[in-house]
């Protein structure tokens, strides 16, 4: 049967779209898998397979108010004079601190307008200056939407240290500017000398930082040819900047959406490659150059970890959603607000598809498996139609969670309209 280019390309078009459904699947499939999975290696960290079911299972240090412990005061005092950012107010600072005590989950409801890209910055400039970790201390940023992202990055950019350095994964032309600035594409193009855009990137804020490094030191010589080098950035600099960047490269922003090792067509997901880009490059330049058995299986050996995740707008995601970037990190913190909208799950919309499938099936086994699911989902609506957030913070001990309470972003009169359901615990 003959079709036209019109119908070719719509096919195409479709086909790539349900390949990005079937990888999102996937990658969830997986990270169920692992939570529930009988192996104690299968996630990062063995504590949180429990914890991400039920947070009530962890316990802090102390049976008390750990805000009045000798601990706690020690670290608040030397976070508080080293402040990345100097808006920082109390109940984001005891967050922070409540959180770098915290082993393996820490949990902030964040109520929108309170300063959340802020605290997440601030977050991750403590971890990295209190790090006692031998090695690179690898911190992912994630959320299920590309803007959440971006504008948590976008606060680690600093005009006076070097200490931090983002790396975005995701393609460069669907990010926005904000974003694109700390693409690793972007920056792969731009040590080429091919980045076209006039947008400037993190490796150029880096270059500028040197460069005011140098300024006391005008009458060296050697230090004046390296300041037209950095001024000129010719493809030598470029290259030797960019393999720099990447060999300190201490976080990575990503799509929850867009993490894990393998697609749904066995094959290295993008993810993964630019990971091994950053972390593990002679790999996969290995395999890039030779792909074989051999070079695959060494590439293939390499796990995605990091240090510390933390997960932005978590209360918007499923539970499966939610899990998903903790089954790589050492750490967790999650970051939402249960007051806002939860996931959208329809249950009616659920028990009418597996009637559907139901009336479909010809095996009885398969039958009566889905009306038991009918009969569990008929009998605990109110469960799914709470968030897996709200379940978490709830349940958790109160020395590992907390709550921002100051609003900085909207009008005095809708900010008093929504205190009402943060029960006056909230200011302005």
């Amino acid at each position: 049967m003959f079709c036209d280019l019109e119908t070719i390309y719509n096919v195409s078009i479709l086909k790539k779209l349900l390949k990005g459904e079937k990888d999102k699947v996937k990658r969830l499939r997986d990270a169920v898998e692992k939570i529930y999975s009988d192996s104690k290696s299968s996630i990062c960290n063995k504590n949180l397979k429990e914890a991400l079911i039920d947070s009530s299972a962890l316990e802090s240090f102390i049976d008390g108010d750990i805000t009045l412990t000798n601990e706690y005061k020690e670290l608040y005092h030397k976070a508080n004079n080293d402040l990345l950012s100097p808006y920082v107010n109390e109940r984001q600072k005891e967050a922070i601190v409540k959180c770098l005590l915290s082993d393996d989950l820490f949990i902030v409801q964040g109520p929108p307008g309170t300063g959340k890209s802020t605290a997440i910055a601030e977050l991750i400039w403590q971890h990295l200056t209190n790090n006692k970790y031998e090695g690179r201390y690898r911190i992912l940023v994630t959320s299920e939407t590309n803007l959440a992202v971006d504008n948590a990055l976008d606060k680690l950019r600093s005009k006076s240290h070097l200490l931090m350095k983002p790396i975005r994964f995701g393609n460069a032309e669907k990010l926005d500017s904000e974003g694109r600035r700390f693409s690793l594409e972007a920056i792969n193009s731009w040590k080429s000398d091919q980045w076209e855009s006039e947008d400037s990137l993190i490796v150029d804020d880096w270059i500028v930082l040197i460069n005011k490094r140098c300024e006391n030191s005008t009458n060296n010589p050697y230090i004046n040819q390296w300041k037209n080098h950095l001024t000129e950035k010719k493809i030598v600099l470029r290259e030797y900047m960019y393999q720099s960047y990447l060999s300190n490269c201490n976080v990575i922003g990503a799509t929850c959406s867009s993490m894990g090792k393998i697609n749904s067509e066995g094959k290295f997901t993008r993810f993964f490659q630019e990971y091994t880009n950053v972390f593990y490059p002679e790999v996969l330049e290995r395999f890039k150059s030779s792909p074989n058995h051999s070079t695959a299986t060494a590439l293939k050996s390499k796990e995605i970890e990091f240090e510390l995740a933390i997960q932005d707008e978590a209360s918007k995601a499923s539970p499966p959603e939610l899990a998903l970037p903790f089954t790589f990190g050492k750490k967790a913190v999650i970051i939402g607000d249960h007051r806002q909208l939860p996931p959208m799950i329809d249950t009616n919309e659920f028990i009418e598809s597996l009637g559907y499938l139901k009336d479909k099936s010809k095996d009885d086994k398969q039958v009566k498996k889905i009306s038991e699911l009918i009969r569990f989902i008929k009998r605990n609506r109110e469960g799914f139609e709470q968030s897996h957030f709200e379940k978490l913070f709830k349940n958790i001990d109160l020395n590992l969670k907390s709550t921002f309470d100051t609003q900085y972003r909207m009008h005095p009169a809708i900010n008093e309209t929504i205190k009402q359901f943060y029960k006056g615990d909230f200011e302005d």
